[in-house]
């Protein structure tokens, strides 16, 4: 590495270049995930929630540069979370580049600048490229500016394959724990392999349906699928059986024919060691499977979690719970190619300009 990288770059503010695709957020100038106008009723609600929503996850930067030396500097919190969680994972930003040849999005390195430092992804790098900046995960980001050469350009990067956003709503595992960086979580990675547009609301330890949670939902603009992936913490406190159908139900009043997509709890470990366990979890599956059935209409699909995974997923996790890179990989593989399956089946789209 040049002792030199850093005189030659000018940093710029994204919000600032009209270029650069900000997405991610409802709120991209503040990088909330969710506005402010909801803060009061969710504080009375889950005061939790409001951190969580600053926290960044599923937030992405998107551009073309010539530049051959990409850096970054930006303001991070810095949170306080378990052995499960990297550093890179809760306050990294991870950086991709287009392979046209591979039609791929070929990872090149996480960079961590908590407190503005001038952090580098590559340099000596010829030609245009097309880049993605994933956002940490964990943290939230104050101020954020990327560093490119002087000399260089930024144009906008080619549009997403479908109009309109991909919404995620789920627990942790939605959020990204515990991936090894940002880029691993599956919301990131079927941006990606599809080449679409997300909105990722996973909130750790917090999917729990809310009203107001739900009401920031459906009043999302330009929706043109919702995963709702929440069982491994409403079904644990009970509120899966009261807020589920609710949650449909109100969705549906803004979106008459939106593809809507259930997805029960993942392989649980100790599943295999308590009857009692196994049991309960099968009675979620079941609640879930019976009321996507009970709505009797074309537009809503189920998917049991388990079959995201391996028939044998034990090595695909970090803890009894939480996933790790391998278990990231099989289960967005997996919902990848059965979300493909369901757009076009919807008419969303007919063929992907973009292979996954």
């Amino acid at each position: 590495m040049s002792i030199d990288w850093k005189d030659n770059l000018s940093f710029i503010d994204p919000k600032e270049h009209k270029d650069i695709q900000i997405t991610g957020f409802l709120d991209p100038d503040k990088y909330l995930r969710i506005p402010e106008i909801y803060f009061n009723a969710l504080e009375k609600e889950n005061p939790v929630l409001t951190g969580l929503i600053r926290q960044t996850s599923g937030g992405m930067l998107k551009f073309k540069t010539d530049s051959p030396t990409l850096a970054l500097k930006a303001k991070t919190t810095n949170e306080n979370y378990g052995s499960g969680l990297t550093p890179n994972v809760v306050s990294g930003f991870d950086c991709y580049i287009y392979n046209e040849e591979r039609c791929a999005w070929n990872y090149v390195n996480v960079a961590r600048s908590e407190n503005e430092e001038e952090v580098l992804f590559f340099e000596n790098l010829a030609g245009e490229k097309e880049i993605i900046i994933h956002f940490p995960l964990f943290a939230q980001v104050l101020s954020l500016k990327i560093g490119i050469d002087k000399k260089a350009a930024i144009k906008k990067p080619k549009p997403f394959s479908v109009k309109g956003r991909l919404v995620y709503y789920g627990t942790s595992l939605t959020q990204g724990a515990n991936a090894s960086r940002p880029g691993i979580n599956y919301v990131s990675t079927i941006s990606r392999n599809l080449n679409i547009e997300t909105l990722n609301l996973g909130f750790s330890g917090n999917g729990l349906g809310e009203p107001t949670i739900r009401k920031a939902i459906r009043e999302i603009a330009d929706m043109m699928m919702l995963v709702i992936d929440y069982d491994a913490n409403a079904g644990a406190t009970g509120s899966l059986y009261t807020t589920l159908k609710p949650f449909i139900s109100e969705v549906r009043e803004y979106y008459p024919t939106l593809p809507i997509v259930i997805i029960s709890r993942i392989f649980y470990i100790l599943e295999d060691y308590s009857a009692e366990t196994k049991n309960k979890m099968a009675h979620r599956r079941t609640f879930q499977k019976e009321t996507v059935e009970s709505l009797n209409e074309s537009h809503i699909y189920y998917i049991d979690g388990k079959t995201l995974l391996p028939e044998k997923p034990f090595d695909c996790f970090s803890d009894q719970i939480h996933l790790n890179d391998l278990g990231f990989y099989w289960f967005s593989q997996n919902l990848t190619d059965k979300l493909k399956q369901i757009l076009i089946r919807e008419g969303v789209v007919k063929e992907w300009k973009q292979k996954s």
